[in-house]
C-alpha cells in the first residue's frame, strides 16, 4: 500500500513539473525575439489586431513590445507600421449660403389708399392680383419693404420705423432645399411680422406662419385686419427670398 502511494506521488510531481515547463515553453520559446515599436499616431492603432497569432504583445501608451518567432514578429511590426498613419485630412465644409429675405407690406383697403403709401411694385403685382381675386378690396398700396439678411440654417430679427408706425420681423430658421427644375426652395420656420400703427397698442397686427418660398416666387404669407370688427383695411405680407453673395 505504501509503495503504491509513493508511485502516485511521483507521477503527480512529474505531471506538475511537465506542466510548468510547457507553460514556460509557450511564453519563452527558443529562438523567440523581442521588438519594440514606437507609435507616432497611437490613437489610430488598435493592437488587438495582433491577437491570436502566437505572439506576446504588451502595450504602454505609444510603446508596443512584441515577443515571438522572428517571422511573426516582423509581420506584426509591418502591420503596426501600416496602421500608424495620420488621419486623412477632413474636407472643409463649404460656408453657408447667404440669403436675402424681402417682406413687402401691402395695405389692402375698401376705400382710398393711405396717404403715406406708394403704388404696388411691378414685381409683386401677380401676388396682389391673386389676393384681389379673393377679396373685394378697391386699392392695394405698398406701405414699405423690409429686408433681412441671414444664412442657410440660420434665423434673425429686424425692427424699425415705417411711415405711421413701427415693425418687428422675426425668423426662427430658414433652410434651402434643392428643388429640381425650378431652383432652390426656401423653407421658413417660425416667421412672424408684427406691425404697430400710431402710438397705442390697439392698432397692432401680426402675421406669422411656416412658409415655403421658391426661388423667384412672390409668396403671400397671410392677411390680418387692422380692425377686428371690420374687413375694410388689412395688412398683407408678401415674401421673396434669394441667395446673395
Amino acid at each position: 500500500m505504501k509503495r503504491y502511494v509513493w508511485l502516485v506521488l511521483l507521477a503527480s510531481a512529474s505531471f506538475v513539473s511537465g506542466q510548468q515547463q510547457g507553460t514556460l515553453g509557450t511564453l519563452y520559446r527558443p529562438g523567440d525575439v523581442t521588438k519594440v515599436v514606437t507609435l507616432q499616431y497611437s490613437d489610430r492603432v488598435n493592437t488587438s489586431i495582433l491577437d491570436g497569432i502566437g505572439l506576446v504583445v504588451k502595450r504602454a501608451d505609444n510603446l508596443v513590445v512584441i515577443t515571438g518567432p522572428q517571422a511573426r514578429v516582423d509581420t506584426a511590426v509591418d502591420i503596426l507600421h501600416q496602421l500608424d498613419t495620420p488621419a486623412p485630412p477632413r474636407t472643409p465644409l463649404p460656408p453657408p449660403k447667404n440669403i436675402q429675405l424681402t417682406a413687402y407690406l401691402v395695405i389692402a383697403s375698401s376705400g382710398a389708399a393711405l396717404p403715406q403709401s406708394a403704388p404696388v411694385p411691378k414685381e409683386i403685382e401677380p401676388a396682389v392680383a391673386q389676393v384681389s381675386s379673393m377679396f373685394s378690396y378697391k386699392s392695394f398700396n405698398l406701405l414699405d419693404a423690409i429686408i433681412m439678411r441671414t444664412t442657410d440654417g440660420g434665423g434673425g430679427s429686424v425692427s424699425g420705423q415705417i411711415p405711421g408706425g413701427a415693425y418687428t420681423m422675426n425668423l426662427r430658421r430658414i433652410g434651402i432645399s434643392p428643388a429640381e427644375p425650378s431652383g432652390d426652395l426656401f423653407r421658413l420656420a417660425g416667421y412672424k411680422l408684427e406691425l404697430r400703427q400710431g402710438n397705442g397698442n390697439d392698432n397692432i397686427v401680426a402675421i406669422g406662419s411656416d412658409v415655403d418660398v421658391k426661388d423667384g416666387q412672390k409668396a403671400v404669407v397671410g392677411k390680418a385686419n387692422f380692425d377686428r370688427s371690420s374687413d375694410a383695411r388689412a395688412l398683407i405680407v408678401i415674401l421673396t427670398a434669394k441667395v446673395v453673395e
